[in-house]
């Protein structure tokens, strides 16, 4: 490979629009590629994180359209592991996630800081 190629290959930003409207950004837009990305759905959802092999998977951030919001660890497109929910009313949920639900021990945060 030259090292123009290999230059253009890690420096190079770009995006792609899927069929169904999915937007993807990222570093080559590869979806075999492990990398930071983001992605943006005709419903108004976003996921801003880590994608191994096309797949939401890693440390990343996640809205969904009401405004609620997670932050933590994903597995192919799911919440696992340890996050944070935000909710719009300002409350809050810390603790594990399996497979997008609270799972096990978790603390809930109430707006005005009672838990």
């Amino acid at each position: 490979m030259s090292l123009w190629k290999l230059i253009v290959n890690f420096i190079f930003r770009g995006k792609l629009k899927k069929i169904e409207g999915t937007m993807l950004e990222g570093y080559r837009c590869d979806p075999n590629a492990n990398e930071f990305g983001s992605q943006k759905w005709p419903s108004g959802a976003n996921y801003e994180g880590d994608h191994v092999k096309g797949h939401i998977t890693g440390r990343g951030k996640f809205w969904w359209p009401d405004g609620r919001f997670y932050e933590g660890e994903f597995l192919d497109g799911k919440l696992e592991g340890h996050g944070i929910t935000k909710f719009t009313d300002g409350s809050r949920h810390e603790g594990i996630y399996h497979e997008n639900t609270m799972h096990g021990s978790g603390v809930y945060i109430f707006a005005d800081g009672r838990r």
